[in-house]
C-alpha cells in the first residue's frame, strides 16, 4: 500500500521509502505551495521551527 501511495505522491522509483523522506517530501511540497511555516509545522506535527 505504502508503495503504491508513494507512486501516487510522486516519489521517484529507486528511492528507499522511510517516514523521515515521506516528512521532507510533504514539507518540500507544501514549502513550494507557499504554505505558510506555522501551518506546515500543525500538518507534520513539528514542535519547533529550524533556525
Amino acid at each position: 500500500m505504502l508503495k503504491a501511495m508513494a507512486k501516487d505522491a510522486g516519489f521517484l522509483k529507486h528511492k528507499r521509502i522511510t517516514n523521515h523522506s515521506v516528512r521532507n517530501f510533504l514539507v518540500k511540497k507544501l514549502r513550494n505551495a507557499n504554505i505558510p511555516p506555522t501551518e506546515t509545522m500543525a500538518i507534520t506535527g513539528q514542535k519547533m521551527s529550524s533556525p
